[in-house]
């Protein structure tokens, strides 16, 4: 496979060269429409919307944003947008946490298709190699119609590099090579575009491979190195002006992928946790019929196929259980059907969309325990199940005058959960290898039903050229997953820990309100949000050897956020925010775990001569006190980035050459919102790296 991603590399490239005296579009024409784009978002309406027409806190960040910062995962880019900040299994699999919530209350979709997977350690951000990522788009908060279930968080939406139908036929490519000396690896990425007004071509491909950081106290972070590699192909088809047709598909493979870190997995502190394999594939064809005459301006018809299938290697355990145990491997495959009709409607005050979406995901898995002696067992803690979610939605965006504007939208879903019944071969383990036990039946068959609704409305109005204001309020609602359902882990010393199928819903009520200042020379704006949340699913301590998660809790997540973008002069601009969560499990008078700490963000961007640039990142942490029992508290840190490059061309093609430093004053820390496994790893200490950018 290696060996396919390779030549794919060389043939983008020389399909470049080839294509590279095709008429291109004018430069500053694409200059403006980059300009443009970080003015819309997609995500929220299914249709470009400006953002400051878009009621509730929403976010972007470009290509561009996230060659600035070359992240391992994608996750590490987000930190320019506020309240969002990353929640760390490992290096490669960071997730993302938004405003306090977390994996299963954060949908993630990768071109709009959800990626389902186990919530207990992260291998969803870390499937997309972040130098095929085009843009990404953050909802913050259940602030659109058009997901279902698990938005009471937010949605992150991950588009990817793509060709597209444009008015003369044109190719376009480029190549980014990276060096990072902290981790001692690097990777490439290279991808094509032929463009016609009938048809394109896209095909990308990248490769990457890091060994384990050292930190700031120059202590190698074991286990931490990662491989992998990502290939996309994507055609699109106009049979005719109003009749488009788009295939994309990608395949991803890591190996060897090291979890220093890997939250409430049951497995024993210390031992070393590796996804020995992940592998990612998405198929997505994609009908558009487009009008655009009068009140019916759209249908598109999708069908997705995304699947990971995922191998993870447990080794080095601890006493007791590695007395006798040499390895654990459990292993699943999470795919996820879909199909979708969306139809979008427009007249002079209303533009509405109005969709049909159905998806299934099916779960089939095991884990292989082996003792030293070679003895293998196999049982699955996770029967083999499936979630079926079938929803209508409808929005509607009113322009009720030229500056005030309401979106009223909703949703109802069923959602149908059935497993297979299980039994196991059980080891209840202990100082010493137990005695066989007969099969135990632990999931009987269960067939779980359950139909949930909910709403928005929201309001935006524009004061002046300048400023705008909006609110809204929201009801959300989020099925339990077939993790939740159907866990069950034996953590020892007869103290097993169970899943429940029949958990209700989560449910919220979500209010926000937000100012905002458009501008060429200042954008800045401010919010203010509250997340009433019921029906948590928590542990609950049931008897002395089992823990069941139950709906058990009610909780608060409030905060604010400010943001600004300065550019007074040509030569030089400032960005930055500052983002605070508090949480509070209202039902028990307790702090929530996982909020982040108030935090803030600033960039310096100076640039000296035509083509030359340099970048100044500051981050900052405060400290996190108000934690639950048991819960380790965190000091506050400061990290600074550095980045410098120079951009020149050679006939038609641009080139850019950069040296960064990441953490430039070596500093020794650990995010607050790392999930371990009885212990917090530290951060990639001072980092730095090289790299070599071609565009034409």
């Amino acid at each position: 496979m290696k060996t396919i991603i390779g030549i794919l590399l060389i043939v983008t490239l020389m399909s470049g060269y080839i294509f590279a005296e095709e008429k291109k579009p004018d430069e500053d024409t694409k200059s403006k429409e980059s300009y443009v784009l970080d003015e819309i978002i997609v995500t929220a309406r299914g249709y470009a919307s400006e953002i400051k027409k878009v009621p509730g806190g929403t976010g972007v960040i470009s290509s561009n944003d996230i060659h600035f910062i070359q992240p391992s995962s994608i996750s590490d880019a987000l930190r320019v947008i506020p309240g969002v900040t990353k929640s760390s299994d490992s290096p490669w699999g960071s997730e993302v946490n938004i405003r306090g919530s977390s994996r299963a209350n954060v949908v993630f979709l990768v071109d709009d298709i959800r990626l389902n997977t186990a919530t207990d350690i992260g291998a969803q951000f870390g499937t997309v190699d972040p130098a095929s990522v085009e843009r990404v788009e953050i909802l913050k908060g259940p602030i659109s119609a058009l997901y279902g279930s698990g938005t009471m968080g937010g949605v992150v939406n991950v588009i990817t590099r793509n060709g597209r139908f444009s008015h003369d036929a044109y190719a376009e490519g480029g190549l980014n090579l990276l060096y990072n000396f902290n981790s001692d690896g690097g990777s490439t990425y290279a991808y094509t575009a032929y463009n016609t007004p009938d048809y394109y071509i896209f095909a990308s491909g990248s490769y990457r491979d890091f060994g384990s950081y050292k930190d700031g106290s120059h202590n190698t972070m074991k286990n931490s190195g990662f491989s992998d590699l990502q290939g996309i192909l994507n055609l699109g088809y106009k049979s005719n002006e109003v009749n488009s047709t788009e295939l994309k598909t990608q395949y991803y493979r890591g190996d060897e992928i090291g979890i220093p870190g890997a939250g409430s997995v049951g497995f024993p502190a210390e031992a070393k946790v590796t996804y020995d394999e992940v592998d990612r594939v998405l198929i997505n064809l994609e009908h558009t019929y487009r009008p655009e005459t009068g009140f019916y301006q759209e249908s598109k018809i999708r069908l997705s196929y995304h699947s990971i299938e995922r191998h993870v290697r447990v080794n080095d355990i601890p006493p007791p259980m590695g007395a006798f145990l040499r390895s654990i491997e459990p292993e699943a495959t999470h795919k996820t059907y879909s199909s979708a009709l969306i139809n979008r409607f427009k007249s002079d005050n209303h533009d509405i969309m109005l969709g049909l979406d159905t998806w299934k995901r099916t779960y089939d898995g095991e884990r292989v325990r082996t003792k030293h002696n070679g003895e293998t067992s196999i049982d699955t803690p996770i029967p083999d199940s499936y979630y079926l979610s079938s929803g209508i939605y409808t929005e509607d965006e009113w322009g009720i005058n030229d500056r005030l504007s309401m979106n009223i939208g909703g949703r109802f879903d069923r959602i149908q959960v059935k497993n297979e019944e299980t039994d196991l071969y059980i080891t209840a383990f202990a100082t010493a290898p137990p005695p066989p036990q007969p099969n135990r039946r632990i999931w009987d068959k269960y067939d779980v039903s359950e139909y949930s609704w909910n709403a928005h409305t929201g309001v935006t109005y524009e004061i002046n050229n300048l400023w705008s204001t909006d609110f809204i309020i929201a009801r959300a609602y989020r099925a339990a997953s077939l993790e939740e359902r159907y866990k069950y882990l034996n953590l020892g010393s007869g103290v097993e820990k169970w899943g429940n199928p029949n958990l209700e819903p989560e449910e919220s009520m979500f209010f926000e309100y937000g100012v905002m200042r458009t501008g060429e020379i200042l954008k800045a704006g401010v919010a203010l949000y509250y997340n009433d949340l019921e029906n948590l699913i928590a542990e609950n301590r049931v008897s002395p050897t089992r823990i069941e998660l139950q709906n058990i809790s009610e909780a608060e997540l409030y905060g604010g956020e400010i943001e600004f973008t300065l550019r007074p002069t040509a030569w030089f601009s400032a960005s930055g925010n500052v983002a605070y969560t508090r949480g509070r499990d209202t039902g028990n008078d307790l702090d929530l775990p996982s909020i982040p700490p108030f935090n803030g963000f600033l960039r310096l961007c100076y640039y000296p001569i035509s083509g030359a640039w340099v970048q100044l990142d500051a981050i900052y942490n405060g400290s996190q006190k108000k934690v639950p029992t048991g819960v380790n508290t965190s000091d506050n840190w400061t990290r600074f980035d550095f980045m410098a490059g120079y951009k020149f061309i050679v006939a038609t093609t641009g080139h850019e050459i950069y040296g960064a430093i990441d953490n430039m004053f070596d500093k020794a820390y650990s995010d607050y919102l790392t999930t371990s496994r009885g212990f917090t790893f530290n951060e990639p200490g001072r980092t730095f790296r090289i790299g070599y950018k071609m565009e034409f």
